[in-house]
């Protein structure tokens, strides 16, 4: 429900925004494409949709304290975009746009030509020079939290294209903006691999994408030149303002400069349909100053069809389950939907329709590594150890140069007890340069199990060194093989630091007990040695 509400909020700032930059008729269309919009339904009715709300919400209320603004405003104004500003791009990376959005209205509301650009930079730096500020400062702090600014990662199913020119891929998704924003007649949770196709090179649908934007770039481009003649500029600005906004924004999430990990998400659409709102309501108003008849039906048609194309979407994201129900009668080409729709099935203790589902999706996806190991995983956590094993060798073969899916099977492998496989991946992943927790402790658990204690024992001290000093429990498995191989002393300093980091005081008391039986008896405990080699299934 506050996610209608942040919705009603963000409906009303951007017709704030949009009577700042045209007729009030203009932006009264633009409130109620924006408010109706069908595309704005997953943001709305769906959980992962919270952030994309709340930062496009801040944008345009930072984009509206600067427009009133006027032409040059004070420190205090700069202060406040600026805030406004950083808790939009904590909010959501894609707010990063917002530097180019401030230049966008100001070109949409002046004239601003080449030769006027020493002036304005002489008018703005204190803004532009806070708003950088605060995207080095979010940037640092993702990248002291994260470890990384910017991670690329390709598209569930869609690891060709870190091997192939994404472009030819790219151009076919464009297609895909039109028809979301103008005609939505089909939506869908997913628009992965097979429902957007991937593209090895040149196609007819890429070509018409990249004519689709061309088109509506080259049309910007002559009424925004128009406007400079006119007697009432603003408005014969408002397509190209549109177009250029909905271009800024869907730049982080376009693929065209890296990877975002999705091809396309309905709920991305959010903060760039500020501009296509704004872009159609004017389109809307020219149409009714024309032709009244003509364009009142035009209005009545089309936003009546947003509304009612609303309205029956909203069901759909009732569940899960009927949402991927709905997904696969309406795009039986999408992976994803068949791959949760059997984790639901599975829950459920359908195993026929589990297995179904999940048979369909690993093609679909390509085989994916993230899709075959959870696909693994739940097999094993439902008692098909033989099939979980099946498809483990199948990502051991086929993503053999990649060491988060050796890891993957590696940890498969240890939880169904093959402890020789789960040893053999383990080393080849730390050959292949892994620093995961995980693969220390699989093989040196392994390792353990087999009998190769002192083996384990460096094994895990490397894992400790290497960043897991931290971990209590590996401190504790430590301790457990040093008493095994009779180092009492070692042991019981190992102990010691469990102790110092454990999770909480609870601890204490088996700590101490096991401390005192190992000094008196040399034997390791049940608890240390359930806690050193875990069973099927492990955290």
């Amino acid at each position: 429900m506050y996610k209608r509400q942040l919705h009603g909020i963000a409906t009303f700032l951007v017709t704030l925004l949009a009577l700042e930059l045209a007729p009030a008729a203009v932006a009264l269309l633009a409130g109620m494409v924006f408010a109706v919009h069908p595309v704005h339904v997953e943001v709305t009715a769906n959980v992962v949709g919270t952030a994309e709300v709340l930062s496009a919400l801040l944008v345009v209320a930072a984009a509206l304290v600067h427009v009133r603004g006027g032409a040059r405003y004070g420190i205090g104004r700069a202060l406040a975009v600026a805030l406004l500003y950083g808790l939009a791009f904590l909010s959501k990376e894609g707010s990063v746009t917002f530097l180019g959005l401030v230049f966008l209205l100001d070109a949409f509301r002046r004239d601003l030509r080449f030769r006027d650009l020493p002036d304005y930079v002489r008018r703005r730096w204190v803004t532009y020079a806070l708003l950088v500020g605060v995207a080095v400062l979010v940037l640092l702090g993702r990248r002291a939290v994260l470890g990384t600014v910017a991670s690329a990662i390709y598209p569930t199913g869609a690891h060709i294209l870190t091997e192939v020119p994404r472009i030819w891929t790219v151009l076919t998704t464009w297609p895909f903006y039109v028809q979301l924003l103008v005609f939505p007649f089909e939506l869908s949770a997913d628009y992965g691999p097979r429902v957007i196709p991937i593209k090895y090179g040149p196609s007819f649908q890429g070509w018409v994408g990249a004519g689709v934007i061309l088109l509506f770039l080259a049309l910007s481009w002559a009424l925004w030149r128009r406007a400079r003649e006119a007697t009432d500029p603003l408005p014969h600005r408002a397509l190209g303002f549109g177009v250029l906004w909905v271009v800024i924004t869907m730049s982080p999430v376009s693929n065209l400069l890296f990877l975002t990990g999705i091809l396309l998400a309905e709920r991305v659409f959010y903060l760039p349909s500020v501009g296509f709102s704004i872009a159609a309501g004017w389109i809307l108003w020219i149409v009714f100053q024309q032709r009244r008849r003509m364009g009142m039906a035009l209005i009545a048609l089309w936003i009546g069809f947003l509304s009612v194309r609303t309205v029956t979407r909203v069901p759909v994201w009732r569940t899960h389950f009927d949402l991927f129900i709905d997904l696969t009668e309406h795009f039986p080409q999408s992976g994803r939907a068949h791959w949760f729709l059997g984790s639901i099935y599975a829950g459920q203790g359908n195993r026929e329709k589990a297995l179904e589902a999940w048979s369909r999706a690993i093609p679909l996806l390509n085989g994916d590594f993230v899709v075959v190991s959870t696909i693994a995983d739940a097999m094993a956590r439902a008692g098909e150890g033989e099939l979980a094993r099946v498809l483990l060798n199948q990502l051991a073969r086929d993503w053999s140069e990649y060491r988060y899916a050796i890891e993957w099977a590696a940890l498969g492998f240890f939880t169904l007890g093959d402890t020789d496989d789960a040893i053999r991946l383990s080393r080849q992943a730390l050959d292949q340069g892994s620093t995961n927790l995980i693969v220390f402790h699989v093989l040196a658990s392994g390792l353990s199990r087999n009998g190769d204690l002192e083996e384990a024992v460096e094994i895990r001290r490397r894992g400790i060194e290497t960043q897991f000093g931290s971990e209590w429990s590996q401190w504790l498995a430590l301790a457990g093989d040093l008493n095994r191989l009779g180092r009492v002393e070692e042991a019981v300093a190992a102990l010691d630091s469990a102790r110092e980091v454990r999770v909480d005081d609870s601890n204490l008391p088996a700590l101490d007990s096991m401390r005192a039986d190992w000094l008196e008896s040399d034997t390791l405990s049940d608890f240390a040695r359930d806690l050193q080699i875990p069973g099927p299934n492990p955290d």
